[in-house]
């Protein structure tokens, strides 16, 4: 979503599974950034650093989602009650997405495919060109103004959104893979959340 304190985040993510020089230098010049234009712009830049100077895949992976927005508790007690009770993935899928905010998720044994619904879905609707569709169905500040192609490192911020919701409920570690992403020229958005 864009939080003011989202380089913060990301610093202390660095810092933590990389070191304070790297952290330092991939965050280098978030002070003030104030439009759209300039959080994209920077956040382009630091993932592009981020890529450069930590080449372990798994290891920008885990900063990443680790940086991704934070999800309210409440609803989460319920669906890990439910889950614990009747420790039914189908079952639980369907009691999360009743809310007609979420799609559908698709489960494929161990892996459940979640596609984002819009950030704005009446403008994403209305949107005439593929710049607009982009900024109207991303969800981050930090990448949804970008006017080039973001590194796909960036979208695993918003995969740790489901890696938090999921690991929350059922109480045991997930693995998030990108599969779509508007801001790469897919349609939606998608992630792999791997259950085992």
């Amino acid at each position: 979503m864009g939080r003011s304190d989202w380089p913060e985040k990301l610093f202390d993510n660095i810092k933590m599974r990389a070191g304070e020089k790297t952290a330092v230098t991939v965050t280098e010049g978030c002070g003030n950034l104030v439009s759209l234009e300039e959080k994209s712009c920077w956040a382009r830049r630091a993932i592009k650093r981020l890529d450069e100077i930590v080449p372990d895949k798994d290891a920008r992976l885990q900063i990443m989602t680790a940086c991704s927005c934070p999800h309210t508790e409440a609803p989460l007690e319920e669906l890990r009650a439910f889950y614990r009770q009747t420790g039914d993935i189908d079952r639980l899928i369907e009691k999360i997405y009743r809310n007609p905010f979420f799609i559908k998720p698709i489960r494929n044994k161990d892996v459940i495919f979640c596609t984002k619904a819009p950030r704005h879905p009446a403008e994403h609707a209305a949107a005439k060109t593929d710049r607009e569709q982009r900024f109207y169905y991303c969800h981050c500040d930090f990448a949804r103004a970008s006017t080039e192609e973001i590194s796909p490192t960036h979208c695993y911020c918003g995969g740790g959104w489901y890696k938090k919701i999921w690991e929350a409920i059922i109480e045991r570690p997930v693995r998030v893979e990108l599969v779509k992403s508007v801001m790469l020229g897919d349609d939606v958005c998608r992630f792999a959340i791997h259950i085992l």
